[in-house]
Parts: C-alpha cells; structure tokens; sequence
C-alpha cells in the first residue's frame, strides 16, 4: 500500500489540475493530448509520402530530359558515316552531310533548352555544355581532319552522349525505380534499347565503310558481325522479358495495351536482321551477303527501336504520373481520417 501511495504522488499535480478545470477545459485537454501523437504521426506520413511524390516527379523530369538526348543518340551514327565520306569527297556526302549537320545543331539546340529547365535540378549542365563544345569543335575542324581522327571523334562524342545519360538516371534516380513495371520500363529506355540502337548503328557503319571503299567484308568483319549479332539477341531477350514483367506488374493495365505493337515490331524486325546475318555470315554462305539488304534491314531495326523508345518513355511517364495521384489520393485519406478521429473525440 505504501509503494502505492507512494507512486500516486507522481499523479497528484496532473490529478488537482484536473479537479480544478471546468468539464469543457477537461475534455480540451484530453482531446489535446489524443491528437498530439495523432499529429505528429500524421506529420511524418506526410513527409513520408510527398518524398515518394517528390522522387516520382523527379523521374519524370529524368524521362523529359532522355527525350531528346536519345534523338541526338540515334542521329549521331548516320552524322559519322556521312561527316567520314564527306571528308573521302563522295558526292551523295558532300550534297547530304550539311543537311546532316543542321539536324545534329537543332537536337543540341533541343538538348539545350531541356537542360536550361532540368539542368539544375538534375546537376547535368557542366557534362552537358562539355557535349555541345565537343560537337562546335568538330564542327569547326572537320574539313580539317582524316576520315579516321573524324570517326574518333564521333565516337567521343557518342561516349558523352552515353555518359550524360547515365547521369541523368542516377540524378533522377531512375535507375533505383522502386516498381517493377517502371523499373523495367526504365531499363527499357535508359540501358536496352540505347544498347541496341549502338549495336546495329555500328554493323552498318561496318559495313557501309567496305561499300563505301568498294571493298569486300573480311574475315575480320564477318566475324565482328556475329559477335554483335549476339549482343543484339541478348539485350532483345531481356528487353522482352523486362516488359513482360511490366506487363504483368502494371496495376493500370494500360502499359501492355501500348506497348504490344511497338515492341512485337521491334522484335520482328530485329529477328529479321539476325536471321540475314546467320544466313549470309557463314563460310558457305558468304557469296550471298548483299550490303543493301542488310542496310535496309538494319534502318527498319533502327526506325523501330525510336518507335518503341518512344512509347515506352510515354508509358512510364504515365506510370510516374499514376504513382504521383495514388499517392496525393492516400495523403488525402489519412488526414480525413485523423480529421474524423479528432471530430469523434472532441
């Protein structure tokens, strides 16, 4: 009875306070202290959500800065083609390269104003501003320089392009995509089918610098057709198995819809491309390879492969989009239900 008492004492001041108070002033003060733990629960669910929404938005920003730095990507390997046969005095270079080069201008162009809006956010201005002068000072020196030392750099400045967009999805933390049908949707755009479009940009560049010559593949080349043929099924083995997943972890259903069409051309066409090469890159069977067949079925791999890069940026800016209300939708919700907790106690 003694430690009883004894731990009553601890209670008595909270306990005249509360004989004192009128019954409004008591039931104020128990309603202040329910919705104090109430509030500050409330508080870091909050903070907790617009994180997640604050991500999300930032992801979506990664995706409109891609946009146009992978129509840059895919220009670029047409641009060294044309630039090397430009400088060998070949007239179909010399009448389209400058067409060429303007277009190369107005995708910086396009590059540049994405990055004067998302630049800052995603710490992508000084890389990118390294890309533009790379591409001014080739411009100015080009008819200065041997076919070979053009190539280089080209290639240096496809490098750039690959390194700024590794950038944008580590800063936009695209590649740390919580979901899977946006991650993959992601790995779809940021990695496979840049990887891809690489793969098949560079075999035609093979190939078209041994037409261009009027020379015939060596052994050398017909076996570095095969190992990018390679390449190429195994990043479209894991493309169609990355969208598959998106497929089926997609709540909204809609990403398959928009996607089926695209990705079954793509992979038609990539197939299409690695069945001539099997064909026609045996020891056998050389006699049969024909530089413009292979050239027109690698330009409808490239032309498919925008086409899908493409939608599959639109559907995961949806996705982000969708992720982005779901989860405005939930904040809402819990704080009409705290408002409603508070209302019945009170």
């Amino acid at each position: 009875m003694k430690q009883v008492r004894g731990a009553n004492v601890w209670f008595l001041p909270a306990v005249r306070l509360l004989q004192r108070l009128t019954f409004p002033r008591k039931f104020a003060l128990i309603s202040f202290f329910f919705a104090l733990p109430l509030a500050i629960v409330l508080y870091f669910l909050s903070a907790n959500i617009q994180e997640q929404a604050r991500v999300a938005r930032l992801e979506i920003d990664g995706v409109h800065y891609l946009a146009p730095l992978n129509a840059l990507h895919d220009a670029l390997p047409q641009a060294m083609s044309l630039a090397s046969a430009y400088l060998q005095k070949q007239p179909f270079a010399i009448e389209h390269y400058p067409t060429r080069q303007i277009e190369i201008d107005s995708l910086l162009a396009a590059l540049a104003e994405t990055d004067a809006q998302l630049g800052s956010q995603l710490g992508t201005t000084q890389q990118f501003r390294i890309l533009r002068s790379s591409w001014t000072d080739l411009k100015s020196q080009l008819a200065k320089l041997t076919p070979e030392i053009s190539d280089d750099q080209f290639h240096k400045l496809s490098t750039q392009i690959e390194e700024l967009s590794a950038l944008v999805g580590d800063q936009s933390t695209l590649i740390l995509d919580p979901d899977l049908d946006s991650y993959y949707l992601m790995d779809a755009i940021l990695l496979k089918l840049p990887e891809s479009a690489s793969i098949v940009a560079r075999t035609r560049q093979l190939v078209g610098a041994r037409t261009a010559a009027g020379q015939p593949l060596t052994e050398a080349d017909y076996s570095e057709l095969i190992t990018q043929a390679g390449l190429l099924q195994l990043d479209l083995h894991k493309l169609e198995r990355g969208l598959g997943v998106a497929f089926a972890h997609n709540p909204s259903g809609t990403v398959q819809p928009a996607l089926d069409q695209p990705l079954a051309q793509y992979a038609a066409a990539t197939r299409s491309l690695l069945q001539l090469i099997d064909e026609t890159t045996a020891s056998d069977a050389r006699g049969r390879f024909s530089a413009e067949s292979y050239q027109n079925a690698a330009a409808l791999v490239l032309a498919s492969n925008t086409w899908l890069w493409n939608r599959a940026a639109q559907q995961l800016e949806t996705v982000l989009q969708h992720r982005i209300d779901r989860l405005r939708q939930q904040l809402a919700f819990f704080l009409l239900v705290a408002l409603v907790a508070v209302l019945v106690v009170t």
